[in-house]
């Protein structure tokens, strides 16, 4: 659970509490009535004791893995006058109490929460209470649920929460809205820096919440207190929109770019040394006396790393780090004298300090959940109606020179997905051996049902491969007897067939280790 969890909650919880009391339009009168009249006849307290999830209630600011309540009026809804003055006033008390927190997390998505046993709604309905259930999906290859439950010891026949309730999903549509607001950052950056024997030996331990991603140690060869190249840290915007807006129906306005990060309560410990600050102090010979905050920095939880947090680091930069200058011997053919060079991390990046094939767009996949992976083989590209026209004698002869390129490559494929295998125990790939179902094709086209291997169904000149198919063109009328469709691609009938074999392999050679059936039963 990050840190700043219980600001969090307390949004949730009081945008849901605030908006189903104040965020109607058109009746906005009654509803301020009704808002005086809970604030001067508060009802009978429910007794919160007989509620429990598996997360804690707890109100101090600095707790965590917990959550508390907030004020409604750190929010603001419309006013009655909103449509003529565009005044919004603070939301007042919420309608129903929060009384339990649930946090899970599943293979699959977890729906019906309300039917667990010995869960807060059904101990309400036990009491005779009136509760409501809101399960807050975050789905993904692991998926997330924060389930939060409200209750009110009834339903006042008329009331809002009474239509709101009882009325039509239009209705509620109309009237819910959740009003975002993390009063607490829920996620935080810091640097830590030791300094012993007079400045000398510097210790600088990046952290991510409570991961370590790098630690510096000074070295002389530094010939100075700090590392020479920055570090730079980058993030994306997951946009949900196409499902969490009614399936699409409002999506992110991206105008609105570029997106800004704002970092706030930057907290500074340390030993203040600047002669304007009146909070330095000074021993006998009125020098400046650093021990007391040395010695509270020294035994501080992020001083050190332990045996857990290094291995959350090696874990962390194997997963996000895509580049390091350490290993970029284009750059610097001498590594800057901070840097560290670890073999088994050296040996995943190129020489230009970026990742090797397969860290770019497969490691994306990766981190953004795809645990099951087919890397599909180059096919004979030496055999295109394009290489035939220009390549070979008789028009028919594949290019060799090209096709044996392809099978290097092919190869060089079938290793990595092996690397990956054994390197990557919670995720499978395979190979699909594209090249080798296309030379069958082609060595055997009656079985397939192909008459013409070396032309394109549609194109210009030789092979109908020197131009390919041009727009208003029209194509041969026996497009399935082609193996190609133009110039370059396959037609749908050996996409067909690629495919099938591709899923349920005909022969051993057709994938490896596994068919795509076979990868996806996994």
């Amino acid at each position: 659970m990050a840190p700043g969890l219980c600001g969090l909650v307390t949004s949730v919880m009081s945008a849901i509490g605030a908006v189903m009391m104040m965020g109607v339009m058109g009746e906005t009168s009654k509803i301020e009535t009704d808002v005086k009249k809970t604030e001067e006849e508060p009802a009978h307290k429910i007794d919160l004791s007989c509620f429990s999830g598996n997360l804690k209630r707890n109100e101090n600011e600095n707790a965590r893995n917990c959550w508390r309540t907030s004020d409604g009026n750190n929010f603001k809804v419309r006013s009655k006058n909103f449509c003529d003055d565009k005044r919004k006033i603070p939301a007042g008390k919420h309608l129903m109490d929060l009384v339990a927190v649930d946090w899970f997390k599943d293979s699959k998505r977890i729906d019906h929460v309300a039917r667990r046993k010995g869960c807060a709604a059904q101990v309400a309905a036990e009491k005779g209470l009136f509760s409501m259930v809101v399960n807050v999906q975050v789905p993904g290859s692991t998926h997330y649920s924060m389930v939060f439950y409200f209750v009110t010891k009834e339903l006042v026949p008329g009331s809002l929460l009474q239509r709101f309730v009882d009325g039509d999903d239009e209705f509620r549509n109309s009237r819910l809205k959740l009003i975002p607001l993390v009063p607490k950052v829920c996620s935080s950056l810091f640097l830590f820096v030791i300094t012993t024997n007079k400045y000398i030996d510097i210790i600088f331990i990046f952290w991510v919440d409570d991961v370590p991603i790098r630690e510096i140690k000074r070295k002389e060869e530094m010939k100075g207190d700090y590392p020479q190249k920055p570090m730079s840290l980058y993030a994306t915007i997951w946009d949900a929109s196409s499902w969490a807006t009614s399936g699409g129906k409002f999506s992110v306005d991206y105008t609105f770019s570029p997106f800004v990060s704002e970092f706030k309560d930057i907290a500074l410990d340390g030993c203040n040394v600047s002669e304007s600050l009146t909070t330095l102090t000074r021993d006998n010979n009125n020098n400046i006396n650093c021990s007391a905050s040395d010695q509270l920095l020294m035994t501080s939880d992020y001083s050190t790393i332990s045996p857990k947090q290094a291995a959350a680091m090696r874990r962390f930069r194997e997963r996000y780090m895509y580049y390091s200058y350490c290993y970029d011997t284009v750059r610097y053919a001498v590594p800057p004298p901070e840097c560290v060079i670890l073999t088994a991390e050296k040996d995943r990046f190129r020489d230009t300090g970026r990742l090797k094939f397969g860290g770019s767009h497969t490691k994306i996949l990766y981190n953004n959940g795809a645990r099951k992976f087919a890397l599909i083989g180059i096919g004979a590209i030496g055999c295109s109606p394009n290489e035939l026209a220009q390549n070979s004698r008789d028009g028919t002869t594949c290019d060799e020179r090209i096709n044996s390129a392809n099978r290097i490559f092919n190869s060089k494929l079938v290793s990595l997905v092996d690397h990956f295998n054994q390197n990557t125990p919670d995720a499978k790939f395979t190979y699909i051996n594209a090249y080798g179902i296309f030379q069958d094709m082609v060595a055997n086209p009656s079985r397939y049902g192909f008459r013409v291997t070396n032309a394109g169904c549609c194109g210009v000149g030789r092979n109908n491969g020197q131009i390919t198919c041009l727009p208003g063109q029209a194509p041969c009328l026996n497009r399935d007897e082609f193996v190609f469709w133009d110039a370059f691609h396959p037609g749908e009938a050996a996409n067909i067939v690629i495919g099938s074999r591709s899923f349920r392999r005909e022969s051993p050679s057709d994938a490896h280790p596994y068919d795509i059936q076979q990868l996806a039963l996994l």
